[in-house]
């Protein structure tokens, strides 16, 4: 598994649909930290990428902590 999105804010459907479009979803991720959690890009982001962390917390630690909408994002991965 790669993964291809690691930066503050949510990428873009145009930064999900590059050249790892042509691959399965099944081999990437991304980890997108300083964001809010929209459910619709969660399913959008599916289509590109089978793993998604979106994380509230930030630089210069944003792993440290869990979200804090954890619930929701496992919902939405459902």
């Amino acid at each position: 598994m790669m993964l291809i999105y690691e930066t503050g804010g949510l990428p873009t459907t145009g930064q999900l649909a590059g050249w790892h479009a042509n691959h399965a979803p099944s081999n990437f991720g991304i980890i997108p930290y300083a964001a809010s959690l929209s459910p619709t890009f969660v399913r959008d982001a599916r289509k590109y990428v089978q793993y998604i962390y979106v994380q509230s917390d930030n630089l210069p630690n944003p792993w440290d902590s869990v979200p804090t909408f954890f619930g929701d994002l496992l919902a939405a991965l459902e």
